[in-house]
């Protein structure tokens, strides 16, 4: 596993998302630039407890 998607998996468990839907993110993070610009997000919000639907919003944003 590279070294950001640890990061992501680690601020998501900070975010408290359930273990369901961290491969369902994952998946849909298919390029470095994806997944750093979703870790800049998670990381800009990482003093606030997101809403599943608040993460979900930005990651189709993001994946387009």
């Amino acid at each position: 596993m590279a070294q950001i998607d640890k990061l992501i998996l680690n601020a998501l468990d900070v975010q408290k998302i359930s273990g369901a839907n961290y491969s369902f993110v994952m998946s849909k993070l298919d390029s470095y630039e994806k997944k750093m610009e979703f870790l800049n997000f998670l990381n800009r919000h990482r003093n606030v407890i997101l809403s599943d639907k608040d993460i979900f919003i930005e990651l189709k944003e993001i994946a387009g």
